[in-house]
C-alpha cells in the first residue's frame, strides 16, 4: 500500500458519521475502510483503470469537503473521486504532474500543489465541479535544485 490517509466521511444517517480510510497502491487499488469497526471491513473498492502505469502515485482530500478526494496517477492523470457514491467524477491529464511520495500532494484554496519527482513543485488550478469536463485551467511548475525523498505541504489555518 503506497497511500493511506483518513477522514471522517459523511454517512446516509444523520446521527453520525463513518470514519473511513482511504488506501491505494501501484496498481490502481483503491479501497475504502470502514476504520470504526473494529473488523476493518471494507466499505467499497474501486478497481480503476488497473495497470502500473496508472498506479495511484498520491492521493489527498478535495479542500472544504470530506467526501472527495483527489488522486494523481503514475501517468500523469488527476481524478476526483467521490467517496460515499464511489464515483470517480472527473479524470484529467497534467503533463509532467507525478507526485513523488505518497503525500506529495495537497490541495489549498481550489490549487493542487504537486511536489513531483524531478524536485519541481507542480501548481495546478482547477474548477470544482462534478461535471466530467472540469478542467484545470492552468499548470505551472516552480524548479528545485535536487531530487525529492520525502515532502510535507504546510497549510496555514
Amino acid at each position: 500500500v503506497s497511500v493511506l490517509y483518513w477522514r471522517s466521511i459523511p454517512s446516509d444517517t444523520q446521527h453520525h458519521d463513518d470514519m473511513a480510510c482511504l488506501t491505494a497502491d501501484e496498481t490502481g487499488l483503491l479501497k475504502v475502510w470502514d476504520i470504526k469497526r473494529s473488523s476493518g471491513a471494507v466499505l467499497k473498492t474501486t478497481y480503476g483503470a488497473q495497470g502500473r502505469s496508472r498506479g495511484i502515485a498520491a492521493l489527498a482530500w478535495q479542500d472544504g469537503t470530506t467526501s472527495r478526494a483527489l488522486l494523481n496517477m503514475q501517468d500523469s492523470t488527476i481524478s476526483v473521486y467521490d467517496v460515499p457514491g464511489n464515483l470517480m467524477l472527473s479524470c484529467v491529464k497534467r503533463e509532467g504532474v507525478v507526485a513523488a511520495t505518497a503525500y506529495g500532494m495537497q490541495v489549498v484554496r481550489d490549487r493542487l500543489f504537486v511536489v513531483g519527482k524531478d524536485g519541481r513543485i507542480a501548481v495546478t488550478t482547477y474548477e470544482d465541479s462534478s461535471d466530467a469536463d472540469a478542467e484545470a485551467t492552468k499548470t505551472n511548475f516552480m524548479p528545485s535544485t535536487g531530487i525529492v525523498e520525502a515532502s510535507h505541504i504546510q497549510r496555514r489555518f
